[in-house]
């Protein structure tokens, strides 16, 4: 038996068995510097810019008007309760990737029996747990940036957007 002390070899494994996300299918297009905004990078922002990327739609930007990730989404911030509402082994954003679901990356940081204790997820390490998704697997989010108008521009749309900081995806 091998033993690992990669908390996220698991998840690295699957995605190596899983392959290369595919090139990006979408051709590009004088004037046009993404196929898709997803507006809000907590969890299914980036469950939905995980699974476009794993479709092949490259050019996928994830923005947020939160200050910084820790203000994103209402996990660590507006929510109340102590434990989320839904059963802990409903199907997340790990898009069908057992390696990638709340459960394995919960048990790889406390064990098995930690998870079988629990009756429902924390609310803070649910938060702690889309952190980790987006940053394993490379889901930059532009933060303090808000889209304030969408207007139509010929056969596509134009996103008028407000940003009060630089944008660095890394």
């Amino acid at each position: 038996m091998t033993t690992t002390t990669d908390l996220d070899f698991a998840a690295r494994e699957a995605l190596r068995l899983l392959g290369p996300d595919p090139e990006n299918w979408v051709s590009d297009r004088s004037g046009i510097d993404h196929n898709v905004t997803i507006v809000g990078g907590s969890g299914s922002g980036s469950t939905f810019a995980f699974a476009l990327r794993r479709a092949g739609i490259g050019r996928v930007t994830v923005i947020d008007e939160a200050l910084d990730e820790a203000h994103a989404g209402v996990w660590l911030t507006r929510a109340r309760m102590k434990k989320l509402r839904t059963p802990k082994n409903l199907p997340g954003p790990e898009l069908g990737i057992p390696a990638l679901s709340f459960q394995a990356w919960y048990e790889a940081r406390h064990g098995v029996e930690a998870y079988a204790a629990i009756d429902r997820i924390p609310r803070v390490a649910w938060a702690e747990y889309l952190s980790w998704y987006r940053h394993f697997l490379g889901i930059p989010v532009r933060y303090q940036t808000k889209l304030v108008r969408i207007e139509p521009d010929a056969n596509l749309f134009r996103l008028l957007i407000s940003c009060t900081s630089t944008y660095n995806p890394r």
